[in-house]
């Protein structure tokens, strides 16, 4: 039912505002907040526009620079305010370097200020022609036109062995609508960034590691409560992003889900009340929802294994060998042990 109406709200404000909210693949205007994720292969690119003032988060491999470049020129921006490196693989940072050769940059971000990663070395080195590169822990804040951000993670400058769980996690907000990129973030960094009491709903989830399974929990689901996943990942790639794990999980959520693998650019334009996503000709437009306190989330054990399971799981038992519990809680008090593949 909660569906039906959301869908019902959209059509009636669509019907009000008619097809024009679409915007033209040329160069950008200046109404709205403008997110363009880029189709840059098994790499993470995103530009974001917004009242003439422009921010790169991540910037592809290191053969993605000229093409990124390209874009960017192609969409009329002519400097950036921020360039942001979620973490210090060449994936993430690699065409950052041609970047910061080509626009000029106010401050350049990253959670590390040296890495033993060549890609890294070199992003690092060009960032000291704009002056250098700011550490960026939790607490940043900064804005871009009308919208604003703020930076949850990570929380103090640490060494961790897992570089992905170094990433930068950063809210963007215009209006009722807000963006959460999460770079490469595992699950275990994501349970320590929700020990903090942060409002994480967000409209739109860049969804974290290209959609590996290692990321995007039913927790962290349930405290961003996205309408929109956008998963950046390259076609037929060696890793099979995304993982089918994923996929289930954000089906189950009844997530819109958006790939650049197999779709292309991902554009979300908004104007903190209505959202629209293009890829090619597919368009969808809606009204930015105020979410509910948590998706439905519940877990099913097998009695004859002792395990138990999220709904979504390609591993459910038959119908006569299940129990149903409403917490992860009621499930390991009762002497179940959480699903290896799932992990509830």
């Amino acid at each position: 039912m909660k569906r039906l109406l959301m869908c019902l709200t959209a059509l009636l404000l669509l019907a009000a505002v008619g097809c024009t909210h679409e915007v033209p693949s040329g160069q950008l205007t200046e109404d709205g907040l403008h997110v363009f994720f880029l189709d840059v292969g098994q790499a993470d690119c995103t530009l974001i526009f917004s009242d003439g003032h422009a921010m790169l988060i991540d910037g592809g491999n290191t053969d993605d620079g000229a093409f990124i470049v390209s874009f960017l020129k192609e969409k009329g921006v002519t400097a950036l305010d921020y360039v942001v490196a979620t973490h210090a693989h060449e994936d993430h940072v690699g065409g950052l370097t041609q970047v910061l050769k080509n626009f000029p940059c106010k401050t350049v971000y990253a959670p590390v200020l040296q890495a033993d990663n060549a890609a890294f070395t070199r992003f690092a080195r060009q960032s000291e022609q704009q002056g250098g590169l700011t550490q960026c822990l939790r607490g940043t804040r900064g804005d871009l036109g009308q919208a604003h951000f703020e930076v949850l993670f990570p929380f103090e400058p640490e060494k961790e062995e897992n570089v992905n769980n170094t990433s930068v996690v950063l809210r963007l907000t215009l209006g009722q609508a807000s963006f959460l990129f999460v770079g490469d973030l595992e699950r275990d960094a994501e349970s320590r960034l929700l020990s903090f009491d942060d409002d994480l709903t967000s409209a739109v989830l860049k969804v974290g590691h290209h959609g590996s399974s290692t990321s995007t929990s039913y927790y962290f689901l349930r405290r961003v409560l996205p309408q929109t996943a956008v998963i950046s990942c390259g076609a037929n790639n060696e890793y099979g992003h995304p993982h089918k794990e994923t996929i289930d999980i954000l089906n189950q959520a009844e997530i819109d889900i958006w790939r650049t693998d197999t779709m292309g650019t991902v554009e979300a334009v908004t104007d903190g009340a209505l959202l629209t996503v293009r890829a090619g000709e597919l368009v969808k437009t809606a009204a930015v929802l105020s979410p509910t306190p948590a998706l439905d989330i519940y877990y099913i054990g097998n009695k004859k294994s002792r395990v138990f399971h999220l709904p979504a799981c390609a591993s459910l038992p038959k119908e006569n060998n299940r129990v149903d519990f409403s917490s992860r809680e009621e499930a390991i008090s009762a002497g179940y042990t959480p699903c290896s593949r799932c992990r509830p």
